[in-house]
């Protein structure tokens, strides 16, 4: 049971994973600067790309949260103001790096239960 687990995530992770390195190559410098006001030269470079854009889509998930309100200010006030930037970026961290992400944790959790009782 634990292996279809690991193929059914493994498998989304891929299938989100290859517009996730083509897509944060491009989009990258501007989710920086939606969330932070200035961007970050290394990131352009594969993985930190992909690092940086899940880490936003992390940020993301608690977007209720007063801690994330806290430490992106400018994505919440662009947001209010509904600019095509925030709706756009907005977009592809929800429909490609948050199930990526969760799907990874549950590939990798599911892998090492699976080795751990076998």
């Amino acid at each position: 049971m634990l292996e279809l687990v690991v193929m059914l995530a493994g498998g989304i992770v891929a299938i989100t994973g290859i517009p996730a390195l083509v897509l944060s190559h491009f989009t990258i410098n501007s989710a920086d600067r939606l969330f932070t006001g200035k961007t970050y030269p290394n990131r352009i470079w594969y993985p930190l790309c992909v690092w940086g854009m899940g880490e936003y889509a992390i940020a993301l998930m608690g977007f209720k949260s007063s801690k994330t309100r806290e430490k992106y200010p400018l994505y919440f006030k662009e947001w209010k103001s509904g600019t095509w930037r925030s709706r756009w970026i907005t977009a592809i961290l929800i429909s490609i790096y948050i199930p990526g992400l969760i799907c990874f944790v549950i590939a990798m959790t599911a892998y090492w239960l699976n080795k751990l009782i076998s």
